[in-house]
């Protein structure tokens, strides 16, 4: 998403989302997750994320997020990254597994 405030295609409607959030009506959360991932991105995202994200709106990873994501990839709604971007966390399967 934050790439998106930079792409052609998307800036528009994505940097009108920033303008509504600086205006009050949104609050942007996160977790390590995506900050980890940008390092590998251009400066220029990894300025926006630090100017949009205050670190208590920067969740770290919890049990359940990491059952949520492993229930996610074993039921075919997403897929998982490979290889990992160097420098960063290995998706959640690969932390734990899922426990009901």
């Amino acid at each position: 998403m934050l790439g998106g405030y930079f792409d052609d295609e998307w800036n528009g409607p994505t940097q009108e989302l920033w303008r509504q959030m600086e205006a009050g009506q949104w609050r942007f959360f996160t977790s390590l997750v995506a900050a980890e991932e940008l390092a590998a991105a251009p400066e220029r995202v990894r300025d926006l994320f630090q100017r949009s994200f205050t670190p208590e709106n920067v969740f770290d990873l919890a049990e359940e997020m990491d059952q949520l994501a492993a229930a996610w990839l074993a039921q075919g709604v997403v897929t998982p990254i490979t290889p990992p971007t160097p420098g960063t966390s290995p998706p959640a399967p690969w932390r734990g597994t899922i426990t009901w």
